[in-house]
């Protein structure tokens, strides 16, 4: 079982905090730019770029570029 969402984040967003939790996730970046850090790895994604990483590993997502991207996030098992 797995759990989705569509994402938004304007220029300049942080999710400042970095997350766990036990599970797995997959990005996908439908728009624009997006720096996903995991762990003491930073992942620079644009458009129709992904990753995946083991949610487990202190992570979070933010908007270095110019515009808002909207990304997909993939989680399982499901975390909400």
């Amino acid at each position: 079982m797995a759990g989705g969402r569509r994402l938004g984040c304007r220029r300049g967003c942080d999710s400042r905090a970095k997350r766990n939790r036990c599970s797995e996730e997959c990005v996908v970046v439908l728009s624009g730019r997006l720096t996903v850090e995991v762990g003491d790895q930073v992942h620079e994604l644009k458009t129709r770029d992904s990753c995946h990483f083991d949610s487990n590993i202190p992570h979070r997502f933010r908007n270095d570029g110019r515009t808002s991207a909207q990304f997909m996030v993939s989680v399982t098992p499901p975390s909400y």
